[in-house]
């Protein structure tokens, strides 16, 4: 599917074969805010007004005056849910007063986003970079055992989500944090990453089943 002849990508091939493949896509921007916030309104970054990844003390997060897809799914029966990095939002631990999170933008859930700083690199649980008093994101609870890795428990809250919604129309996205970090250990994000894309295929391509044989069943 990606034409990657070194990185080899089975399970995404499997799920492409099953659904669409959209080959004209255009990133709007070459770092975290400015691209997201134009992901979810379809607009130029120029547009929302958001022209760089924004600091932990930023008071310019997504406006919500403007509409977003996770909004007009929402507002059309989808249950939304929003699972990993959001970053279009200062943090009130930095000091921002204007604070904007995922649910003000028509995520009706939302679980694994950051509510300080993300850049530090605290990737395993309880997610406290050095001696910093709080965790950075917010996932209070353990769920996969003593070393539990963010990105597996990110793919294990989107296999839930799946699972919850798999009989009823939903959308969600699940912006991992970890390829912000390649260089801190690209061959275990790899490795990683092809695991992951393979637990969530089998939740996905049941609920596709599902589906279909629901819609068939329709008079």
């Amino acid at each position: 599917m990606l034409r990657n002849k070194f990185n080899e990508t089975p399970h995404l091939d499997a799920l492409a074969k099953r659904g669409l493949r959209f080959t004209h896509a255009y990133a709007s921007a070459p770092v975290c805010s400015p691209y997201r916030a134009a992901f979810l309104t379809g607009q130029y970054p120029a547009r929302v007004g958001i022209l760089d990844y924004l600091r932990p003390d930023s008071e310019n997060g997504l406006s919500t005056r403007h509409t977003t897809l996770p909004e007009m799914l929402q507002k059309n029966g989808y249950t939304t849910g929003m699972i990993g990095k959001w970053h279009l939002s200062g943090y009130t631990y930095h000091g921002a007063k204007k604070v904007v999170r995922p649910i003000d933008h028509g995520f009706g859930w939302n679980t694994g986003s950051e509510i300080k700083g993300v850049g530090n690199g605290a990737n395993f649980y309880p997610y406290v970079f050095r001696t910093q008093p709080i965790s950075w994101i917010d996932l209070p609870k353990n769920k996969l055992g003593k070393s539990e890795y963010l990105t597996d428990r990110l793919n294990h809250e989107a296999i839930g989500f799946i699972e919850k919604t798999r009989t009823s129309p939903s959308s969600f996205i699940c912006p991992t944090t970890r390829p912000t970090r390649f260089s801190t250990g690209g061959l275990i994000w790899w490795k990683n990453t092809a695991r992951n894309i393979g637990r969530v295929k089998a939740p996905v391509t049941d609920a596709i089943s599902v589906r279909i044989q629901g819609r068939r069943a329709m008079p």
